[in-house]
């Protein structure tokens, strides 16, 4: 299945170049699926403690399970309370930085809940599969 914006989601063996609509019944939940993994770059933290102030974002070093080639910080408040604020990683990709990872609280409408994403990413490679000729001398063994 593929989305394209703002078409809604199709069934597709090209990855979207071509396809037939997805029946709603098979995509029911992707789109809530994927607000979750977009909400922490869209800013979905709603802060109800205004005593703690202004968010303040505060570089993360020094931790155990980080890779060498990411950045971390987390969302702190002026004043903080010990409470879980967000974290995020990314990673250098040429001169660009790509969220790897983000931990902590979401509000979701009057739910709130405690995530813990890790994104992967997969880039399409232009590629010729070549099959190579036996040498002369290789055929005659």
């Amino acid at each position: 299945m593929c989305a394209r914006r703002g078409k809604g989601w199709i069934k597709s063996d090209d990855w979207g170049e071509t396809g037939k609509p997805a029946p709603k019944s098979a995509t029911k939940d992707f789109d809530n699926w994927i607000g979750l993994i977009d909400a922490p770059l869209n800013d979905v933290q709603e802060s109800r403690d205004k005593s703690q102030g202004a968010v303040k974002p505060t570089l993360v070093e020094n931790e155990e399970d980080a890779k060498a080639d990411e950045i971390r910080f987390m969302l702190m408040r002026q004043h903080p309370s010990g409470f879980n604020y967000p974290r995020f990683a990314f990673t250098r990709f040429q001169d660009h930085a790509l969220i790897r990872f983000f931990g902590g609280t979401m509000r979701l409408g009057d739910e709130q809940l405690v995530a813990s994403i890790g994104y992967e990413f997969m880039f399409l490679v232009n590629m010729k599969v070549v099959t190579p000729t036996p040498s002369p001398a290789a055929a005659k063994n």
